[in-house]
Order: structure tokens, then C-alpha cells, then sequence
């Protein structure tokens, strides 16, 4: 009874280990697509790796160059899971251009996990090089009669191309010519000097009929702008939008004497009384207006030249 006791418990023990054992087990196998190639054909060869878990560290020895091989592709490994292990498959891609029978050698497999390490070596595998099977039927075939090659003169259709593109470019510069837009002239712009457009200016506006209200309101709008636009182009400064205020500052930055900036602030004062209604001056007072503006240019004239833009 005791004896069979024992024998009961060593058999669980020995099924114990070896699902253990099983269950760690390590496993390196090689596969290939085919055995027998042409010259230049294609080699499928397949590592698979089996393992009981993952965390393994794994290096395979595969040499630089194989004699008589050339690899075509190396891919990285793939995991797959069957029956609580782990297989890593890895695929590598051969050919060769030496006909004969060659090996692909063995090679190394480390596998480690922490301080287990154990090292397998792949099965070689022998593949066999040769070329196309030759055509081994002794049937005769006819002789083809020589088959007549019709060539076709392209050099009309080039020529009819270029003209074309020649016409196409010259087209598009035209419609480009014809639809630009002139960029307008600067508002200070002027063929004449500012102080030929300014004298030119003022004796335009002596022309004015200083006896009509309405010819007199337009002498003095007319007044103003003409002092404005030569400053602005004496200065390169656009002040034609100033006001009053705005400009006699400007005016008092850049000049020395006093009297000049007096005098136009009484012309500028003027032209805005007028401009709003608040006063009609006199024919002698518009006179001397224009009058007093004219020896206002010729003195900015002669002591500032280097502002005068040609």
C-alpha cells in the first residue's frame, strides 16, 4: 500500500517537470520556400524562434555575405502566440547567380533572458543553382519571311508643335502687355520744378474773378493748395491732407524765420474763413494774398535750394 503511495506521487512529480520543462521550452527552426532555383530566382528563408515568454534578447550570427548568395531582403521579426508560447518569425530573402549546389551555412542563435543564455545553431540548407531547361524537342520550325517595318517621319509634327508653342508664348505676352495696369504717378509727381508748378499755379488763379463770391471762395481753396503741394515736394513730405494747425507746425519745424510762417498762417486763416462761410474778403485783400504767397515761395526759394526736388 505504501509502495504504491510512492509510485502515485513520483508519477505526479515526473508529469510535473515535464510540463515544466515543455512549457520553457526553446526552440530554432529554418524554412525555406524551395530548394532548387534558378539563376536569380527568389529564396523565402524563414528563422522561426520559438520561446516560452517574451523579454528574450536575441541575436542571430547572420554573416555580412554568404558565398554564392546575395541577400535580397531582411526583414525584423514578427511574434505570433500558439499554445501559451511565443514564435518570432523572421524572413530573409536570398538569390544567387552561381550555378552549382551551394550551401546556405548554419548559423548562431543567442537566446537570453536575464542570466539564462543558451545558444543554437541553424540547420544548413543545400539549394541547388541551375539554369532554364533547354528546349529539348527536335521539331523544325518554318523560317518567317522578313516582315517590312513602316517608318514614320516625325519632323512635320515637331516642326507644327514648335510653331505652335512659339504662338502660344507670343499670345500670352500679348494678353499679359494688354491687360497690365499702368501704375499710377506718385501724387507729388510733376514734370516741372515746384517753384515753375507753384508760379505757373498762382497765375492761373489771377485769372479769378475776385468780384464773384463763388470765384472767390475757389481762389483761396486754390491758394491754399498750391503753398501745400510745393512745401510737400520742397520737403518730400505729402501735406496736402494737413490742416491749418497741422501744417504751420510742420512749417515752423523747418523754418528759421518766423515771419515767413506768419505770413502764411494769415493766408492759410484766410482761405479758411472764406472756405466756411465766415468771411469775404475784399479784392485788395485777396490780392495781397496772392501777392504776399508769391514773395512766401521765392524766399523758401532762395534759402533752402536743397529742398527744391527736380
Amino acid at each position: 500500500m505504501l509502495i504504491k503511495k510512492y509510485t502515485y506521487h513520483f508519477l505526479l512529480f515526473i508529469i510535473f517537470c515535464t510540463i515544466y520543462i515543455c512549457s520553457n521550452a526553446q526552440n530554432v527552426e529554418i524554412k525555406t520556400d524551395k530548394n532548387q532555383i534558378l539563376i536569380g530566382e527568389r529564396i523565402e528563408y524563414d528563422l522561426f524562434i520559438t520561446l516560452p515568454s517574451q523579454g528574450y534578447s536575441i541575436n542571430f550570427g547572420m554573416p555580412d555575405s554568404i558565398p554564392h548568395f546575395e541577400t535580397i531582403e531582411s526583414g525584423g521579426y514578427d511574434t505570433m502566440r500558439t499554445s501559451g508560447s511565443f514564435v518570432l518569425r523572421r524572413e530573409f530573402v536570398f538569390t544567387s547567380f552561381d550555378s552549382g549546389a551551394w550551401y546556405i551555412p548554419a548559423m548562431p542563435v543567442t537566446l537570453q533572458l536575464n542570466d539564462d543564455k543558451n545558444t543554437f545553431t541553424t540547420d544548413s540548407v543545400l539549394i541547388n543553382v541551375g539554369y532554364s531547361p533547354t528546349d529539348s524537342t527536335t521539331e523544325l520550325r518554318d523560317i518567317k519571311p522578313i516582315m517590312e517595318i513602316k517608318v514614320i517621319n516625325y519632323t512635320a509634327y515637331i516642326l507644327a508643335g514648335v510653331l505652335l508653342l512659339i504662338g502660344l508664348i507670343f499670345f500670352l505676352i500679348y494678353l499679359y502687355l494688354k491687360r497690365r495696369v499702368q501704375k499710377p504717378l506718385p501724387v507729388l509727381h510733376s514734370a516741372i520744378s515746384p517753384y515753375d508748378e507753384a508760379m505757373n499755379d498762382l497765375k492761373e488763379i489771377s485769372k479769378y474773378d475776385l468780384k464773384i463770391p463763388a470765384d472767390v471762395k475757389q481762389f483761396h481753396s486754390q491758394l491754399s493748395f498750391i503753398l501745400k503741394r510745393y512745401y510737400s515736394r520742397i520737403t518730400a513730405n505729402n501735406l496736402l491732407n494737413k490742416t491749418t494747425g497741422e501744417f504751420l507746425l510742420v512749417m515752423k519745424q523747418q523754418e528759421e524765420e518766423s515771419k515767413q510762417v506768419t505770413i502764411v498762417a494769415q493766408i492759410l486763416r484766410t482761405g479758411d474763413a472764406v472756405k466756411f462761410a465766415k468771411h469775404i474778403p475784399t479784392i485788395s485783400e485777396s490780392e495781397n494774398c496772392i501777392a504776399e504767397l508769391k514773395q512766401v515761395i521765392e524766399r523758401i526759394e532762395k534759402d533752402k535750394p536743397n529742398k527744391i526736388q527736380r
